[in-house]
């Protein structure tokens, strides 16, 4: 009977190890998500920027009513 019970035990520890493993690699996968994000939204807003000036160069040049 001890020994099942210390089995159970065991087996008890291993779960709430394997469970805090899990979530610390859940967060960390989340984590680097949420970053790719925010440094695609940076990217995007650069190129929008740098088109937008692009657009009003070339409209200035070719246009006299821009």
């Amino acid at each position: 009977m001890l020994v099942v019970i210390g089995i159970l035990i065991a087996l008890q520890v291993n779960n709430q190890n394997n469970i805090r493993t899990e979530k610390q690699s859940l967060k960390n996968y989340l984590s680097k998500i949420a970053k790719n994000v925010n440094d695609d939204i940076e990217v995007g807003q650069f190129m929008l920027k740098n088109r937008t000036e692009q657009s009003l160069i070339m409209c200035q040049s070719h246009c006299s009513y821009c």
